[in-house]
């Protein structure tokens, strides 16, 4: 198998966030970081959990990173609905956050999410994640 057909074997990674200059930084990441898993971007928590109910239904996701803060519907939000709505969905869910608020963090942990990735040292926070399984 080459390099091309591996890349379109990888499970997709989810991002949930209103920030395109974010969104360029991670993708660069990515790049560096021979991350080769295809992006599915949502704007806010609405319009997520809709592409979740619908399209992205029978999708299984390699990560789900989501933005705390977001309009219409803030990443907390869209965890909460997540986690009660599509259980099977909620797994690999990391936070993607520049938020260093304690209560924010301590409502994430009580939505059982993966971990955080930090806006300030995205490298840092992506190579803890596994995103080939």
């Amino acid at each position: 198998m080459n390099a091309i057909s591996a890349a379109k074997t990888k499970k997709p990674i989810l991002l949930v966030d209103d920030d395109d200059i974010d969104v360029m930084s991670l993708e660069r990441q990515f790049k560096k970081l021979a991350i080769t898993n295809p992006l599915v971007r949502k704007k806010n928590g609405i319009e997520a959990i809709n592409y979740l109910h619908d399209e992205g239904l029978e999708i299984e996701f390699a990560a789900i990173l989501v933005d705390i803060n977001m309009p219409k519907k803030n990443g907390l939000e869209f965890l909460s609905d997540l986690r009660r709505e599509l259980p099977d969905k909620a797994r690999n869910v990391y936070i993607f956050t520049t938020s260093d608020s304690l209560a924010e963090q301590s409502t994430a942990e009580a939505l059982h999410v993966s971990g955080f990735v930090y806006k300030q040292d995205i490298a840092q926070g992506l190579k803890g994640i596994n995103f080939d399984d």
